[in-house]
Order: C-alpha cells, then sequence, then structure tokens
C-alpha cells in the first residue's frame, strides 16, 4: 500500500510540475471602479485627487469609505489633490485669490498655503507620515526647482544642471527624487546626487521608497530617446526590461515601488501600452479577474499591493480602476499533491518493524 501511494504522489508531484501555469503573470487581481480624478491612495483605504463639484469648479478632495471631503481652495475657484499619507493627510495645487497658484497641504480639516521659491507657482505631489511635503515651484528668476518643505520651511532642492529640476517622489525619510538636467537624481542628506543612466542619454526618476531603492526610466545605448524601466539600488542602475506583444518594445517606465519591493510600470509597443509588475526581480504582466478589464497606466501602489491605474474596457473605453491582489485559491492539481502528501504521511506511520515498534523517522531532505 505505502508504495502504491509513494508512486501515486511522485506521478502527481510531476506531472503539476509539467503544467503550464501562472509563469509571465502576477496576480490574479481584482478590479473595482473608482471616481474619475483619483490621483492616489494610502494603505489604510484614504484616496485623494479632483472632482467636478455642483457648480461647476474643479476641487481637490479626500474620500475614504466612501464619504468624499471636497477640501477647499486657498481663495481661487480651483484646487487639486495629488498625494495622501496614511494619516489622510493631503498634498496638492490651488488657486489663490489672487497671488497665482500654490503647493498646499491639508491636514486636521484646515489646508496651508506651502509658498514658493520666489516666483508665482508651486504644487506638492508627495507627502510622507512626517508632514514632509516635495513638489515643484518658479524660482524669482523664473527657473523650475524641486521643494522639500520641512517644519514651516521651505528648501530649495537646486540643481544638476544649474537651470531646472523636477520632483516626482519621496520616502518617509524625506528623500525625494526626480529629474534634473536630463537625468534622474536622489536628493539626500542636502545634497542632490547624479544617478545617471542605462548608457544612454536621459534619465528620470519617479519613486523611492524607504530602503532607498529607486525607480523610473532611463535611456540605454541602443534605445536613443525611448528608456527601459530601472531599479536603481546599493549604487547600481539596474535595466529591469521590457516585454510587448512580438517582443516589438518601444519604450517602458516604472513609476513606483513599495516597501516590499514591488514594482509597477507600463511598456510601450506598437498599437498600444500594457502594465506591469515586478516581484522577486520577475517582469510579468497582470491576470485579471475580469479579463474584460486592461490596466494599462498604473500611477500609484500602497504597502498592501493595491494599485490605481488607468484602464480600458473590451470596448476600448477609458476608466480608472482600483487593483487589489485576490488570494490565491489552490487548483485542483496542488489539492491533490496535498492529499497525496497526506496519504503519504498516513502511510509511514503505520509501517512497522515488529508489534507496537514505530519505523524510525526519516529526516527531512535539505
Amino acid at each position: 500500500m505505502a508504495m502504491l501511494l509513494r508512486w501515486i504522489g511522485s506521478f502527481l508531484i510531476a506531472t503539476a510540475l509539467a503544467l503550464p501555469g501562472g509563469a509571465g503573470a502576477a496576480g490574479p487581481y481584482a478590479s473595482s471602479p473608482v471616481p474619475p480624478g483619483t490621483a492616489a491612495l494610502s494603505v489604510q483605504g484614504h484616496s485623494a485627487g479632483t472632482y467636478l463639484n455642483a457648480g461647476g469648479a474643479y476641487r481637490a478632495f479626500l474620500s475614504r469609505d466612501g464619504v468624499r471631503t471636497d477640501l477647499g481652495t486657498l481663495g481661487g475657484s480651483f484646487s487639486s489633490g495629488l498625494a495622501v499619507n496614511d494619516k489622510g493627510w493631503v498634498a496638492g495645487i490651488s488657486d489663490t485669490a489672487g497671488a497665482g497658484s500654490r503647493a498646499f497641504l491639508y491636514r486636521d480639516g484646515a489646508m496651508t498655503n506651502l509658498g514658493t521659491l520666489g516666483g508665482g507657482y508651486s504644487a506638492a505631489v508627495a507627502v510622507n507620515g512626517a508632514g514632509q511635503v516635495a513638489g515643484n515651484s518658479t524660482t524669482a528668476d523664473g527657473r523650475r526647482h524641486a521643494f522639500l518643505y520641512s517644519e514651516g520651511s521651505m528648501r530649495d532642492l537646486g540643481t544638476l544642471d544649474g537651470q531646472d529640476s523636477t520632483a516626482y517622489g519621496m520616502n518617509a525619510a524625506g528623500d525625494v527624487v526626480g529629474e534634473s538636467g536630463g537625468h534622474a537624481f536622489l536628493y539626500t542628506g542636502g545634497v542632490m546626487h547624479d544617478l545617471g543612466t542605462l548608457g544612454g542619454k536621459r534619465s528620470i526618476a519617479y519613486d523611492i521608497n524607504d530602503a532607498g531603492d529607486i525607480v523610473g526610466a532611463a535611456a540605454t545605448a541602443l534605445t536613443g530617446d525611448f528608456g527601459h524601466a530601472f531599479l536603481y539600488m546599493d549604487g547600481q542602475m539596474i535595466d529591469l526590461g521590457a516585454t510587448g506583444r512580438h517582443g516589438e518594445v518601444y519604450a517602458s517606465a516604472a513609476f513606483a515601488i513599495n516597501n516590499s519591493g514591488s514594482i509597477i510600470g507600463s511598456t510601450e509597443y506598437d498599437g498600444g501600452r500594457r502594465m506591469f509588475i515586478v516581484e522577486d526581480g520577475v517582469l510579468s504582466g497582470l491576470e485579471m479577474v475580469d479579463p474584460g478589464i486592461i490596466p494599462d497606466y498604473p500611477f500609484a501602489l500602497t504597502d498592501n499591493g493595491q494599485i490605481l491605474a488607468d484602464a480600458r474596457d473590451v470596448r476600448g473605453q477609458p476608466l480608472v480602476v482600483l487593483l487589489s491582489p485576490v488570494p490565491a485559491v489552490p487548483e485542483p492539481m496542488t489539492w491533490l499533491m496535498v492529499l497525496a502528501g497526506t496519504l503519504l504521511m498516513w502511510a509511514g506511520s503505520c509501517r512497522t518493524k515488529g508489534p507496537g515498534v514505530a519505523a524510525p523517522e526519516r529526516p527531512m531532505p535539505r
């Protein structure tokens, strides 16, 4: 009996290993619609963005548990929420009564004007748990510089080329990433560092996690102005590559990385764009519970794996969706393997050398 069960178990394992499945697709992911204009998401379930109110004005909003709050403005008619942290604090941009547009931080029911670097415009793009805000502002001489707002003061992060810089992301430590002079930068410890490229002329950094890992896009020696998604870690820029339909990829970019190291991005190829995810160093597409939803441009990723993305349905209609990972349910073959293993263990426990003497246990292979 034991020999028969052992043979059955070996057959099932070999059959399962030979079956195609899962390779090239992460998931499955369930999709749910979110209001148009949603731009940011927190792991605590807050979302922020821009909506059209009953008076016909675009306003920043904060939403949680289905309740949307209009955040108002800094005196003008327009505002837009661009980032939210796990406390529900929102950062973005708002018109003022007459002094142009300003970056704002909304917390504890109040919207604060963060000012500028001397020019007439500023906008916030990221906010961390400490309330630090990263963004961009014009200067007194008309240039655009990245800034870090902390403890009531806006700091000019400077540039790599003496002209302009643009911030795109920030982590819990207040490290900021972006682009200046055509190259990706990391601002940390009061210094802006050039991250280089993948062999081409240009690069841009979009996000950084709390471990200091950075993602973005960079040109290679072969792609010219078109970029490849990259991961920058431990002082090295790693080409993540990309795969499109029939391999005709023109460009790819990584837009976000969470604290688990998962990365989301998009590949562009002749005829379309598709979203990808990188987990455990493997780049793949997404398996959707509803195959009629095709995500193609992700723009937010939380630490629990939820993704905000532009998508389209089977008719090609655009929509914004929240993608949530669905816990894996073992396939029938997996259940058979588990059953076979259980039966093998039972058979082993029944083998004896004599009346009442159990067979010696075998050490598990290492």
